[in-house]
Order: structure tokens, then sequence, then C-alpha cells
């Protein structure tokens, strides 16, 4: 099983895509005034976050300035620690990489494979395919489904799930 890695947009673009974010645009019309939402995000009176886009809760996997959120499929609240399955370990190892500056320039597209997967841990690889068939590991990680650390065979331990 693979799942394809996003590469991050280019730090300018990125720079402009946040300060848009940040504001809410007034759009002058004949008799009145239209919101126009550009998104952002929105703490509730019980202290949840939520990401808006034109107006609305986004929800599921967001890449919001670069970097993947986890939004729940049905309220749309941000979930920090989200189950450590394969899928939603992929977009959290995205975000470490991209973090570390680590395989964002190489010259095919980075993916995740699924190597093991126990009660207890997930085994991931992350690689490249230069042709079908043909995997190239880069690094893999055994990454503990009750702590969210990554053991990578190259490098350090680190957490998937950030500290608040």
């Amino acid at each position: 099983m693979y799942k394809r890695m996003v590469r991050p947009a280019r730090k300018t673009a990125g720079k402009f895509a946040a300060a848009l974010a940040a504001w809410v645009l007034l759009i002058a019309i004949p008799g009145g005034c239209l919101t126009a939402w550009a998104g952002g995000w929105s703490q509730a009176e019980d202290g949840t976050w939520y990401y808006l886009e034109e107006g609305e809760r986004a929800a599921g996997w967001q890449r919001i300035d670069g970097i993947w959120y986890c939004l729940d499929g049905e309220s749309g609240a941000w979930i920090p620690k989200p189950s450590l399955t394969f899928e939603n370990i992929s977009y959290l190892l995205a975000n470490y990489l991209t973090e570390q500056n680590m395989y964002q320039y190489e010259e095919y597209d980075v993916i995740c494979r699924l190597e093991e997967d126990d009660a207890n841990t997930i085994t991931v690889s992350v690689g490249y395919e230069d042709r079908p068939g043909y995997f190239h590991t880069l690094n893999t990680y055994k990454i503990s489904r009750k702590s969210g650390i990554a053991d990578p065979v190259i490098g350090t331990d680190f957490s998937l799930w950030k500290e608040e």
C-alpha cells in the first residue's frame, strides 16, 4: 500500500496565501456589502478549533499554509492527535519531513509504503519509485500507536504529535 506525499508550495506563494488567509475581505456591491471569506482559523467558546473556508467548516485532511491538519469529518473540529492509521501517519510524517526540510527536492515524488501493521506499531518506509515496481527506500520508521513516537532506522526518535 502506497500513499503519495505532497511537496510544499514555494515559500513566496505560502507567504502570500498566509497573508490572504488571515483577512476577511469585504466586497462593496450596490445596495450593501457582501462578505467573502479567504479562510482562517476560528475557536469556539469550548476551545475547539475549526478552519473556515468561505464561511463553512472544512473537514478531513486539509493542507493549510503547507501543514496537514486532521479535521473531524462531520463537525470539522481540529483533531491534534489523530489515531495512528497508515493514512494518518502518512500526513503526519509528511509534516515532520517538511518541517525538517527532508526529501523536499527529490527528482521523484516521495511516497510512503506500509511495511508492517500490528496492534502496537506501524512500520512505514519513505522512498520513491523511478519506474513501476522499483521502490527505493530513503528511510524506514517504526511508529508506536500508543505514544506517537517514530523510531527511524537513520536518525533520532521524534513525536508525530506536536506538543500543545
